[in-house]
């Protein structure tokens, strides 16, 4: 009975020693999410998260899924920038299909303005423009809203949506504005894994509005 109790007891210590590396390997690797500036650098993030998606626990879980989609979404972004005669199908599926493993993990503003501003960018880059997928769109920033309406990625959604509908939101750059400045006042920005970037992101779409 004893020496089952210790198996027991080097298993479970086993489980957790790994765990915990596994939770600094994510904390290192979002904290690379900042200054990655090429596709192969993003290329890489992608893999390095997507490996860790079966390996950490259900608190953390859905932050691997997020961040794999968040780095080929960025591919796509990035690729389009480059050559906007660019096919980035491929990397907006795969954000896609990340992203919505994310949101089915943990549903939350950042899992609900990723799977929208991943959509957007699927509806962008088709030029067709469907009810379906616009009200999908839409829906997932007024979840966004409800939860966390000074969020900046919630912010960055809004603008995206209020560029590609104006006559739906024409007051949302003066909102977003508003926002900004006080967020900016109060340095409200959050630490730690929680996702932080957007504010480039966000100045961009506003000078397009």
């Amino acid at each position: 009975m004893k020496k089952m109790i210790i198996i027991v007891m080097l298993l479970a210590s086993v489980f957790s020693y790994t765990q915990t590396v596994f939770d600094r390997q994510l904390t290192v690797n979002i904290q690379k999410v900042h200054a990655v500036k090429t596709i192969a650098e993003l290329e890489t993030l992608f893999t390095d998260f997507s490996n860790l998606t079966t390996k950490l626990d259900k608190n953390t879980h859905w932050m691997t899924y997020y961040y794999a989609g968040f780095s080929a979404y960025q591919q796509a972004v990035l690729m389009k920038k480059q050559n906007p005669n660019t096919n980035v199908n491929t990397f907006l599926g795969l954000a896609y299909k990340y992203a919505n493993s994310a949101k089915f993990n943990q549903e939350n503003a950042e899992t609900f303005v990723l799977v929208g501003l991943i959509e957007l960018a699927i509806l962008e880059n088709g030029k067709v423009f469907t009810k379906n997928i616009e009200e999908s769109i839409k829906n997932y920033l007024r979840q966004a809203e409800l939860l966390e309406p000074k969020n900046l990625r919630v912010l960055l959604l809004k603008a995206k949506v209020a560029k590609a509908f104006p006559t739906e939101y024409q007051d949302a750059k003066i909102q977003i504005q508003s926002v900004l400045q006080e967020a900016k006042r109060k340095n409200s920005m959050k630490k730690g894994d929680i996702p932080t970037w957007g504010k480039m992101e966000i100045d961009i779409v506003l000078s397009q509005l």
